[in-house]
């Protein structure tokens, strides 16, 4: 986090007001965020809104400039100087970075949060502005939609650092390889991390992230919302979960670093393909050629060391008869260099055709792409995507990626930027819908540019295959209400609405990666950057998680790079540390203004099976529970007695899990009356 993220220390400075530039439906959706945060909001846009698409914005607005947001003049009005963060998200891109230039001369400590697609100008404006990020409204909210499109089980997927994840919602029936488990933690592993646990009596569908209990049982009828780590076994080290008690090789060498060399070497042979021939060949030939140099020097020591060099490349190259062929009876070449030059030449005649044979291969495969064909459409338990505008070809580019049979409707001719490899049908939708055969499609996806249009052919679809799982666009938030009460199988989301969770989350300086919806609820991939004093600095990593009720993911200490996949909870965060969790736009109000829940529970150490482990059992107490060691101490010289500081209920569940482990009985109470 920056130092801008505690709250208190903006309210003692009085830079708590964020500005919003652009008041479309972007601009207030951002707006009714913010205000969710606590702080003042104030806007400028060049009319004032036509339609408030939520109602009450203007009275809780601190103020309202009708201007020209890139004027310096009118941000002065506005409050610049007090601002701690300023939104940009104007229907003009051009107009949004301009109002950047001019905000940063004005505040250059302020947070600016642009709405801009422009990939390459945006990462060389964070290095010349600082404190600056740039989001587009369809990047952010595609990887929703294609969650949603895929059904199933399956409801979010993202990437950090190249690593995919998924987020899965399982119905648990009789039978399921998760029912009856003793306990939901019993879930968690190396590349699993439950996020919610769901009975049939909850009075809510909304999940929250920290608040199951790990020791309830798992029966038929409940719900589990896990995130796995997709194609877990194929992590590259760096991302695998550390070890619980820490390895050493010979020598003192670091061991992660031979685990990254191993892990490189046999990721590269895996995938490797042709390239894993290539590197196999020329190692083979370079040895050869090693070989070879120090056989002729070996055998004609009058030569100088360059001829043998030269004679065998030319041999490799198939020229025996160039280096042997004019030789009388009374050569200087020994009979063995012969033949050793003769397995020389039909090595490198086999070398050299295999590598014309790749080369060919990859040419051939090309197909000069202008004239390549698109593929069929798919026949069955394909997703149908309508519209081909910027959101319809970054949905229908990541479920590309996850390899997911597709084809995309469009009205107008095939844009050049859709893979060659997605199937496309163009015409009127009507007619559109019947050639991608829609009847036995999986889900369709309408994602035009207008919201009649999008339910239109939701609709047509809807007559022709009602067991297709419908996902709609709209931007009309009063339409979703609508659609969702008619439909209640449809998922309708707002493009606008899911970015502006993104964009209000930016604005304290959180960097936001990805987001999914689980249940009613919007989940954002959350990085922090933690430095001294802020609201999580010197935390343990359950109170962090539990407290402000998040999902810690990854995390990467300040000592070196390499990060640690779903990170231990008695890891302790340090100035310096970054750390990706998931979290609501809920949890990261309660982080900005360090709402933490204080722990309800309290764990009774009874008795130990022998002395020898009472030294382990004051060590585990003061690790998990991160109190002093002496403290631990007195406890287990005390027994039975209760541990005296109060626990949450992960935490505790995990130090009697530890405990019984090391043979030291304890079980979880009720905390003691003051």
């Amino acid at each position: 986090m920056d130092p801008s993220d505690n709250s208190s220390e903006a309210d003692a400075s009085g830079c708590n007001l964020v500005l919003v530039c652009g008041l479309g439906s972007l601009g207030q959706y951002c707006a009714a965020a913010l205000k969710a945060f606590g702080v003042s909001v104030s806007a400028i846009d060049l009319t004032e809104p036509s339609l408030w698409e939520i109602p009450e914005l203007p009275r809780i607005l601190e103020q309202l400039i009708i201007a020209d947001c890139r004027l310096a003049s009118v941000l002065e009005r506005a409050g610049i100087h007090r601002c701690r963060a300023v939104l940009l998200v104007t229907g003009n891109e051009r107009v949004n970075l301009e109002s950047a230039f001019a905000a940063r001369a004005l505040n250059p400590r302020a947070r600016l949060v642009v709405h801009s697609s422009k990939q390459n100008l945006n990462s060389l404006l964070n290095q010349q502005l600082g404190n600056f990020v740039a989001y587009e409204g369809t990047e952010v909210a595609a990887p929703a939609f294609a969650a949603a499109a895929l059904g199933g089980d399956v409801i979010g997927w993202f990437k950090v650092d190249d690593q995919p994840f998924r987020v899965v919602k399982r119905a648990i029936a009789q039978g399921d390889v998760w029912c009856n488990r003793r306990g939901v933690e019993e879930l968690n592993n190396s590349f699993r991390r439950v996020l919610a646990h769901l009975t049939p009596g909850d009075s809510t569908l909304t999940p929250h992230l920290a608040a199951w209990d790990p020791g309830k049982p798992i029966q038929a009828g409940d719900t589990v919302f896990a995130l796995e780590a997709s194609d877990w076994r194929a992590l590259p080290v760096e991302m695998l979960p550390s070890p619980n008690q820490p390895e050493s090789t010979p020598g003192g060498s670091p061991p992660w670093l031979w685990r990254w060399i191993r892990n490189r070497i046999g990721q590269f042979w895996k995938t490797g393909g042709p390239r894993r021939v290539i590197l196999v060949a020329g190692l083979f030939a370079a040895a050869l050629l090693a070989i070879g140099t120090v056989l002729f020097r070996f055998a004609l020591p009058d030569y100088a060391p360059w001829e043998g060099f030269y004679a065998t490349v030319i041999l490799l190259l198939g020229g025996f008869g160039d280096v042997f062929g004019g030789l009388e009876s009374g050569s200087p070449f020994p009979w063995w260099l012969r033949l050793f030059s003769l397995l020389l030449t039909l090595t490198g005649i086999a070398l050299c055709g295999l590598l014309y044979g790749l080369i060919t291969e990859h040419l051939l495969s090309m197909q000069f792409q202008f004239l390549q064909r698109r593929p069929p459409v798919p026949r069955q338990n394909h997703i149908v995507i309508v519209g081909q505008g910027g959101m319809g070809r970054r949905v229908a580019g990541i479920l590309h990626q996850l390899h997911w049979p597709l084809v995309v409707i469009t009205n107008q001719g095939a844009a050049p930027n859709i893979s060659p490899h997605i199937p496309v049908v163009q015409g009127k939708i009507a007619d559109a819908l019947n050639e991608a055969h829609l009847s036995t499609a999986k889900s369709v996806v309408t994602v035009t540019r207008d919201d009649l249009d999008n339910l239109e052919a939701a609709l047509m679809a809807k007559q022709v295959n009602p067991r297709a799982n419908l996902v709609i666009r709209t931007f009309d938030p009063g339409m979703d209400a609508h659609i969702a009460k008619l439909f209640p199988a449809t998922q309708v989301l707002c493009t606008n609405a899911l970015a502006a969770e993104v964009f209000a989350g930016a604005a304290f300086g959180e960097h936001i990666l990805g987001l999914f919806r689980m249940g009613e609820s919007t989940v954002l991939v959350t990085e922090y950057f933690i430095e001294a004093g802020d609201t999580l600095c010197g935390r343990l990593l359950v109170e962090i998680a539990c407290g402000y009720g998040v999902t810690p993911l990854i995390h990467r200490p300040r000592e070196h790079t390499a990060p640690t996949l779903f990170p231990a909870n008695e890891l302790r965060l340090d100035a310096g540390d970054q750390l990706v969790v998931l979290a609501t736009i809920n949890s990261l109000q309660r982080i900005e203004r360090g709402e933490v829940r204080a722990p309800d529970c309290q764990v009774l150490v009874e008795k130990v099976l022998n002395a020898d482990v009472m030294f382990a059992g004051g060590n585990l107490i003061a690790q998990i529970v991160g109190c002093e060691l002496s403290v631990a101490r007195q406890v287990m010289e005390r027994l039975p007695t209760r541990i005296p500081c109060l626990l949450y209920r992960h935490q505790a569940h995990h130090l009697i899990r530890q405990l019984n482990r090391a043979r030291i009985y304890s079980r979880l109470v009720a905390p003691a009356s003051t």
